[in-house]
């Protein structure tokens, strides 16, 4: 138990966002292992099995994202967010075809998304 605690970092030395990909790493290792486990069965009900195994790990990979705030946890909103930037990118583009001025685009993009939320892409 002591080697243990010496090689374990102390908490404040720990980085959250190496820690969440070392995380995801595993959460991916564990898919690749499962789907290989279903590659090389007969057994259809290993083959049941890994496929739910896949799910579970999906979705606690989905859980892990939005604990680190990596990916929205309201997914319906992260929907309507990613519909905005796209059309926020299609009047942007509009916009510079005319040759407006970038304080109409930015007029405009603001209206669609007050917090700066929509980007104008490239």
């Amino acid at each position: 138990m002591s080697d243990y605690r010496a090689d374990t970092p102390a908490l404040g030395d720990i980085d959250p966002l190496a820690l969440v990909g070392d995380m995801v790493a595993a959460h991916d290792a564990a898919t690749d292992e499962v789907i290989a486990l279903a590659d090389q069965t007969s057994h259809d009900a290993v083959k049941l099995g890994a496929l739910r195994t896949r799910l579970v790990l999906f979705r606690s990979k989905l859980d892990l994202l939005q604990f680190a705030g990596l990916f929205p946890a309201d997914t319906a909103a992260f929907r309507v967010q990613v519909d905005l930037n796209d059309v926020g990118q299609q009047i942007a583009d509009v916009f510079t075809r005319h040759q407006l001025p970038n304080a109409v685009v930015d007029d405009v993009l603001s209206v669609l998304e007050p917090n700066g939320q929509v980007s104008r892409g490239s």
